[in-house]
């Protein structure tokens, strides 16, 4: 999922709790979480509100480095410079985790940066506190798509093939632009599978593929969403 910028002006600051991700705070639309720009019209006294927006701001560039990292990562030729780009990956979740939790501080609905924080902690491979935090974005935006998309995610890494496929379903019929990219999470999923994998896991990659044939597309449009491994 590409990450895209929040802006949010003085006279909006209020608003940004029930502020979708875009481009501004009133517009429609976004993906897992996003910058929000600078405002023209900051007064001399920042809000909560506005030190939040700072502080998501800071995570997301913290988060986009790591993924660059892993991006390296996943490229290096051996396992020094590997193992380097990891490590860099980790430190720049861990920063980014510390930017959403302040950014919640200062703005205890600001759903996005739970969301976000999720992600982080899911990277760390820190699951269960990712949980509550998909969780907390989506009691207070039921049926955000991102966090329910990022939810199944850490559900199958938590061998929780029920819940995963309930949140699949559930995307499926909510919004099949990010049931098609937690099928490619399944897909990656099934790839990496041993040659002898438990019954239950077995049992979900057989339901994957199940999936795969009654949705006939599994890859998101070009130009639509793009994923964050």
């Amino acid at each position: 999922m590409s990450t895209r910028t929040l802006t949010i002006g003085f006279a909006a600051a209020a608003l940004l709790a029930c502020a979708p991700l875009a481009a501004t705070a009133s517009s429609s639309g976004g993906m897992g979480g996003g910058s929000m720009g600078p405002s023209s019209d900051m007064p001399a006294t920042r809000s909560p509100q506005q030190i939040a927006v700072d502080d998501y701001n800071s995570g997301v560039a913290h988060k986009q480095r790591a993924l660059s990292y892993l991006k390296d990562a996943s490229a290096a030729t051996n396992d020094k410079d590997r193992q380097k780009a990891q490590k860099k990956a980790e430190d720049q979740f861990q920063s980014a985790a510390k930017d959403f939790k302040k950014a919640i501080s200062n703005n205890k609905t600001m759903y996005q940066a739970m969301n976000e924080l999720g992600f982080a902690y899911r990277k760390l491979g820190n699951y269960e506190e990712s949980l509550k935090q998909y969780d907390a974005a989506l009691a207070l935006k039921p049926g955000f798509a991102p966090a329910l998309e990022y939810r199944g995610e850490a559900y199958l890494a938590l061998a929780k093939y029920e819940d995963t496929k309930n949140a699949y379903l559930e995307l499926f019929r909510t919004d099949q632009d990010h049931a098609a990219l937690l099928m490619q999470a399944f897909d990656a999923w099934v790839a990496q599978l041993g040659p002898a994998p438990s019954a239950d896991a077995s049992a979900f990659a057989t339901w994957v593929n199940e999936r795969k044939k009654v949705a006939g597309v599994t890859q998101v449009e070009p130009g639509k969403l793009e994923r964050d491994w």
